[in-house]
């Protein structure tokens, strides 16, 4: 946890930007680094990078990645690929290594595709939304003391995915989670137009409704300015979803206090998918993950899990939405 808290330690919080019911509060890094590794779009663009599915017949929970560049390149954490047989988000942070071909862990957020639509995946340009990144940074903590894979719920991510499309009245007939952010562009670009990142600025505290969701931290300025549009799009849907709830006076939002949670969390350290060492994180309700590369924390993300409703609710939840998805189709 050396890296972890020494990363912690050197940040200072800026001034918190708000709009609505979101607020992005600033992690400022006194010397940041500069990133000698290009990001997933950047690689994407220059032909870099080719993500495909790992053979014809494919595998929901694995993909193949294949760096053609001699830079390696950073994908993040619940970033969002779309195309091929059908959409996916990365269940972890990865380094691709330079000139190599690697297997990259993922869970499926279109479960109504198995087909080609694309040879190769492309980026969504956004990751997936918070507090589903959330319960699955949980899931793959979870499967990495059970069996050493990082394996998300995938019956949870489809489950989380219809329940928030019902609840936003989204329908899609692949039920793809990137309907939502169709159907709601307008308004997230509104989220988008009000956020922007500050001089030395390398990582985001964000908060929904005066409590504190979750963090996203980079080891450059960088790496959060190619990331930052795609974090605030995450949350900025879940805030969408929230707007009828009560704005929270209760603590505040105690950035410092949240830092220290994340320092305290215990941390099981293992060997990376491509370079570095991953860090899953646990404290609580708090769970998240860090990749350390060259003894640098080039991503960390943390979350607080909200207590999660019965099972029977939750069944509840997902009947409702696939019979009024049906009826819609119908």
């Amino acid at each position: 946890m050396k890296n972890i808290n020494d990363c912690v330690d050197g940040l200072c919080i800026g001034s918190p930007q708000t709009f609505h019911n979101l607020t992005m509060t600033p992690l400022v890094a006194d010397t940041p680094f500069e990133a000698d590794y290009l990001l997933l779009d950047q690689a994407l663009e220059q032909n870099l990078l080719k993500i495909t599915e790992i053979s014809d017949s494919g595998s929901v929970p694995d993909l193949k990645v294949i760096n053609e560049g001699v830079k390696r390149v950073l994908l993040l954490d619940g970033e969002e690929l779309i195309g091929a047989k059908q959409n996916r988000i990365l269940n972890v942070s990865v380094m691709v290594p330079a000139a190599e071909t690697i297997t990259i862990p993922v869970s499926c957020v279109e479960s109504g595709r198995w087909y080609h639509q694309s040879r190769h995946f492309s980026s969504a340009g956004r990751t997936h939304f918070a507090e589903g990144r959330a319960r699955k940074a949980r899931r793959v903590n979870e499967s990495m003391r059970a069996a050493g894979h990082r394996r998300g719920d995938q019956s949870e991510v489809w489950e989380d995915i219809s329940v928030k499309s019902l609840r936003m009245d989204v329908v899609s007939d692949t039920q793809a989670a990137a309907e939502m952010y169709t159907t709601y562009r307008h308004s997230l670009n509104d989220y988008l137009n009000e956020f922007s990142q500050v001089p030395k600025q390398t990582g985001a505290i964000f908060a929904l409704n005066g409590v504190i969701k979750g963090v996203d931290l980079f080891d450059s300025n960088e790496a959060l300015s190619g990331s930052l549009n795609k974090l605030v799009e995450s949350y900025a849907l879940d805030a969408i979803d929230q707007q009828h709830l009560e704005i929270s006076a209760k603590n505040g939002i105690d950035a410092t206090r949240f830092l220290k949670t994340i320092s305290k969390a215990e941390a099981e350290t293992y060997p990376a998918v491509g370079e570095g060492e991953d860090y899953r994180l646990d404290s609580g309700k708090l769970s998240g993950g860090a990749l350390v590369v060259d003894d640098r924390v080039v991503h960390l993300c943390a979350f607080f899990v909200e207590e999660e409703a019965p099972v029977g609710r939750r069944q509840s939840h997902m009947a409702r939405a696939s019979a009024r998805n049906r009826n819609r189709r119908h």
